[in-house]
């Protein structure tokens, strides 16, 4: 929603690209007992492409603009 109304705004964009590569990962981060996977570990087959694209695409977007997706 934010992301709606303030669409020119890098940390808006970069916030929300890290959240959406952040949950792209969840499933493949934690095995089925709750124990914490390490990043080199993961099945990457399990993690959410189509996520990965949209947070890719949004970080680029700022990029080809000349704007910062944030600090």
């Amino acid at each position: 929603m934010i992301r709606a109304l303030m669409p020119a705004d890098g940390e808006v964009a970069g916030l929300l690209a890290l959240i959406l590569l952040i949950q792209a990962r969840r499933t493949a981060g934690v095995s089925p007992s709750g124990e914490l996977i390490a990043l080199d570990e993961q099945n990457r087959s399990a993690w959410d492409a189509e996520l990965i694209i949209e947070g890719h695409g949004l970080v680029g977007e700022r990029l080809a603009e000349g704007v910062a997706p944030g600090r």
